[in-house]
């Protein structure tokens, strides 16, 4: 890959790994599509029911997906910070959104067409094959976070969370990347377990909590 001119790194689409394996000409023909949204915290990027037909990609910040039940209560479904991109099936046809997502901090998303995306994929093949390997790694990880919330303790499930954070935030001291509330829904536990959960950790010299939305792996 040539490394795009300093120029033009400005641009979100640039630091998204979907689109690494690019050369300089083609981010400049793809950043011509891309249209960038900022949203506050609490503010919706998409409802349940909204049509759709955009991919969208997290330059900063950081999204939650969570669903409504029947009795009007949330479940958090996940979490997605910069790098990360949600509606990839809007791509090959619209569909009718099932989730919410809102923003959880000050966010900025990169919004790109089903119909720009599909022209870019059919002269770039090799996108299609990169966009297949990134739902392949997220299809598996959703099925170990399930088959995690049927078997193993809130303490095995919190731990195994940081430990994955940490992978990715490349340190020990992990950013809570939402409330704990939010953390504990995605866990499938009550924020009350929770907070036990984190309280006996932390008695336990596992972890410790310098501040309210950091957790450090001791």
């Amino acid at each position: 890959m040539k490394t795009p001119p300093s120029e033009v790194y400005n641009y979100c689409i640039n630091t998204m790994p979907l689109f690494q394996s690019l050369e300089t000409s083609q981010f400049l023909l793809i950043k011509q599509e891309v249209k960038e949204q900022k949203l506050t915290p609490g503010e919706h990027l998409y409802r349940a029911g909204d049509i759709r037909d955009t991919l969208f990609l997290i330059q900063r910040g950081s999204i939650k997906i969570y669903r409504l039940s029947s009795d009007g209560k949330e479940h958090t479904i996940s979490i997605l910070q910069a790098g990360d991109f949600i509606g990839e099936q809007a791509l090959f046809h619209q569909q009718t959104s099932n989730n919410y997502a809102v923003a959880i901090e000050d966010t900025t998303v990169c919004l790109l067409q089903q119909s720009d995306f599909q022209q870019i994929v059919s002269q770039n093949p090799h996108i299609a094959l990169e966009l297949l390997a990134v739902l392949s790694n997220r299809l598996e990880n959703t099925q170990e976070h399930v088959m995690a919330l049927s078997g193993e303790s809130a303490r095995d499930r919190l731990l195994q969370y940081l430990e994955n954070q940490a992978e990715k935030q490349g340190t020990n001291l992990v950013k809570l990347p939402s409330t704990k509330k939010d953390l504990a829904s995605y866990l499938g536990m009550s924020q009350e377990t929770f907070s036990r959960t984190l309280t006996k950790l932390t008695r336990d010299g596992m972890v410790s909590q310098p501040t309210p939305d950091q957790i450090e792996l001791l």
